[in-house]
């Protein structure tokens, strides 16, 4: 399902007044799961004549890169959404200053603008390249607190001093991908990992095969922006959704 609490706003009532109802439009969309899948056969010698399980090996290394493959996954949906036409996906913003990239100003902007829709920052999602350049950011690896501003200020919708940092390939150059992990996307699975066997008596061979149907899909399409340090704020601003 979908839905959208946007009518939720409050408005004024005068004593005695009908109370003015809102009301939660919802429906439902198409999200298509996967099913991952990958097999393994190996001879009665293999086994017994080898001290190493082999068999552990291989499905030691299968759900390393499962996982891997699912992050990727869930972070093409974070970008582009879970429908063919592209209605969820994430707005794309630019930076203040395009010479000097990303900086800590971008990051308070999309903070910002996240608290006034009732969301967290918690989560930035870069490359290799713009997590090492996030990561080198004075404000993300120096200490901050040597000594007192002039005027003491006390922000009433604070910014996120926690921030989690996750890298992944699937992040084009130049971009950022700013995340309320907690409100942003669900995981759809029909099917928990499933392991199974089968042998071939006749040539003395053994199968397993493992499986997983499983997708993603967004649950609330503000709670994340993408930030592109190749464009100008000025020129590609937040959409009139957020």
């Amino acid at each position: 399902p979908y839905f959208d609490l946007s009518n939720a706003q409050l408005v004024e009532s005068e004593e005695g007044a009908t109370i003015e109802e809102g009301s939660v439009t919802f429906g439902t969309k198409t999200v298509l799961i996967g099913k991952e899948a990958k097999g393994i056969k190996y001879t009665y010698e293999s086994i017994m004549w080898n001290t190493l399980d082999l068999v552990e090996v291989y499905f030691r290394d299968f759900g390393r890169r499962l996982g891997a493959r699912l992050n990727n996954k869930a972070v093409l949906n974070l970008i582009n959404g879970e429908q063919v036409n592209l209605s969820e996906n994430a707005a794309v913003i630019g930076v203040e200053n395009t010479t000097n990239k990303f900086t800590y100003e971008d990051l308070v902007r999309v903070a910002i603008r996240f608290s006034q829709l009732g969301r967290t920052l918690t989560t930035i999602v870069a490359n290799e390249t713009t997590a090492k350049r996030f990561m080198l950011l004075p404000e993300v690896k120096e200490n901050q607190f040597n000594g007192q501003p002039i005027v003491r200020v006390q922000l009433k919708n604070p910014l996120p001093s926690y921030i989690n940092v996750f890298i992944s390939p699937k992040i084009p150059a130049n971009q950022y991908l700013l995340v309320d992990d907690g409100m942003a996307q669900v995981q759809l699975t029909a099917q928990p990992l499933m392991l199974e066997t089968e042998k071939i008596v006749s040539n003395q061979i053994q199968g397993t095969c493992a499986s997983i149907y499983t997708g993603f899909a967004m649950v609330y399409r503000d709670t994340r922006v993408i930030v592109d340090e190749s464009i100008a704020y000025s020129g590609n601003q937040f959409p009139a959704w957020m």
